[in-house]
């Protein structure tokens, strides 16, 4: 693509964005950019409606059956746009020494006394959560446009990382970033790579021994999978263990299961859980293991 190219592009990519999304597509043809500014019914579970300016899925495999509305289940990334003050800062000290842990903590975050500030740092945690919640990722990204410049936000169970402002009209990063999303792997871009759709043959025998469950997600472990119902959205921070219990269907053992999932917090002298499992197994009431271990 030549430089001139990029010139032009990146000018279309300033505040008319919105109305300019024809333009990006080209570029990015594994992908769909969706306005979703007005959508309701946003996330399974959630206690309100979620509605990024801008919902990007990844288009079927195989010439299927593209996302027309919103489906958090499905977004790939969302972009949002604010028109007012900015929630992050490039240099929060101003030359000066952070003193309080609020600031070092969060050295690049506003103060929150402002309820502007909160809004909107609420409304993106909101997008992680619900996002994070309905699908089984490692990671997600975010495009966050500020008038003329953009920030570029990657979102996982430990924190929140956010660049420093991208110029929309003086650099191209923002769209050297969307052209490599387009390309990128499903493991790239946050997707667990355990979790995907299961067989016909493996929905037909989970419904037989596991009836109340309707849909249906196949998940990879240690060799064997297990079939469970997808994830609810909760409203909850997007950072943490977050464990999820789920009734499963054993592929190998043929048998109704229990399935518990969490991001482990890596300590060295932590123990993981199914250790501790194996050196409690004599204790009384405590469940009989069929598997345990860290995936990735």
């Amino acid at each position: 693509m030549s430089s001139d190219h990029v010139d032009r592009f990146t000018c279309s990519l300033g505040p008319i964005l919105p109305f300019q999304i024809q333009i990006i597509s080209p570029h990015v043809p594994n992908l769909t950019m969706v306005n979703t500014s007005n959508a309701t019914g946003s996330a399974v579970g959630f206690p309100f409606d979620l509605k990024p300016d801008y919902s990007v899925y990844s288009k079927p495999e195989g010439g299927g059956e593209e996302v027309e509305g919103f489906d958090f289940s499905r977004v790939d990334f969302v972009i949002g746009f604010e028109s007012g003050s900015d929630p992050f800062v490039d240099d929060h000290s101003g030359g000066r020494e952070l003193n309080t842990y609020g600031e070092l903590l969060n050295p690049f975050v506003c103060p929150s006394d402002s309820e502007h500030t909160r809004q909107v740092l609420g409304r993106l945690t909101a997008y992680a959560t619900a996002l994070l919640n309905v699908q089984y990722r490692t990671h997600m990204f975010m495009v966050f446009i500020v008038k003329d410049y953009a920030r570029l936000i990657r979102w996982d169970r430990s924190c929140a990382l956010v660049t420093a402002k991208i110029p929309i009209n003086e650099e191209s990063h923002l769209l050297d970033f969307l052209i490599r999303y387009n390309i990128a792997s499903p493991e790239a871009r946050g997707h667990d790579r355990t979790v995907g759709p299961p067989t016909q043959d493996e929905v037909k025998s989970a419904k037989a021994v596991v009836p109340e469950l309707k849909s249906l997600v196949a998940v990879g472990h240690l060799g064997n999978r297990y079939i469970i119902c997808p994830p609810m959205s909760r409203p909850r921070i997007p950072v943490g263990r977050w464990t999820r219990p789920s009734i499963a269907f054993d592929i190998r053992n043929k048998r109704r299961v229990f399935l518990k999932d969490s991001w482990r917090v890596l300590l060295e002298d932590g123990k993981p859980e199914g250790v501790i499992y194996r050196a409690d197994e004599a204790l009384m009431h405590h469940p009989n293991r069929v598997g345990l271990g860290s995936n990735g």
